[in-house]
């Protein structure tokens, strides 16, 4: 794995890639716990994503999005549509790639309840 300056399309191709990527490099197993795994899948992301903080923030009980995103070499201007755009993108391959983690392990069931379906 290497860093990531450019982020890339969303592309299906991508998440899963990444997902086997994480699944293999932290040996996730089916009986990992959902904290351990959502860890792994943030500590992950912190070191792809270059310019980015991704960070674990909490199991929520009503399944929202469990990270941290911020942007470190940048800050936002009013209205910076460029920015959004971009840290919109970041979560949402974070979310689609943690959700593929999740069904390879067969726990489609724990994915947050904000991910309904890859629109990608």
């Amino acid at each position: 794995m290497s860093e990531i300056t450019e982020i890339p399309e969303l592309k299906k191709a991508i998440f899963d890639k990444w997902a086997d990527e994480l699944l293999s490099q932290y040996n996730i197993s089916e009986d990992e716990t959902l904290e351990n795994i959502t860890q792994y899948v943030a500590e992950y992301f912190n070191k792809l994503f270059k310019n980015y903080q991704i960070s674990f923030t909490d199991l929520h009980p009503d399944g929202i999005f469990p990270f941290a995103i911020n942007r470190l070499d940048k800050k936002p201007t009013y209205a910076d549509e460029e920015f959004y755009d971009e840290l919109f993108k970041v979560e949402n391959h974070l979310r689609w790639t943690y959700t593929s983690v999740l069904t390879k392990l067969y726990r489609e069931r724990e994915c947050p309840f904000d991910t309904v379906e890859c629109p990608y």
